[in-house]
């Protein structure tokens, strides 16, 4: 039985200011609609999680940066049946 952690960090892509303003404009649709769409799977997958501000900016609709979003990272909670790991990560035995 491996062991795999899992973050919303490790599942989202964080852009810079610059790197965002380089996106087209249905990029930065997509790219909203699939942060939001992580966290909701990974609440559904069980895991307890505060929504990362990240999400919280998308749903306001301000523009998400990674400048401002590093800063503000919650930590990560355990999902149901998980283990705590190393690093504020969470360990979910997977087959």
């Amino acid at each position: 039985m491996a062991d795999t952690q899992v973050t919303f960090d490790d599942a989202a892509i964080y852009f810079s200011a610059e790197q965002w303003q380089n996106l087209e404009e249905f990029q930065k649709k997509i790219y909203k609609e699939l942060i939001k769409e992580i966290y909701e799977t990974m609440i559904s997958l069980g895991y307890r999680i505060p929504k990362p501000e990240i999400v919280s900016r998308i749903e306001r609709g301000e523009e998400p940066c990674s400048e401002y979003c590093k800063k503000t990272k919650l930590p990560e909670s355990q999902p149901e049946g998980g283990t705590v790991g190393s690093k504020g990560t969470w360990s979910l035995a997977t087959f």
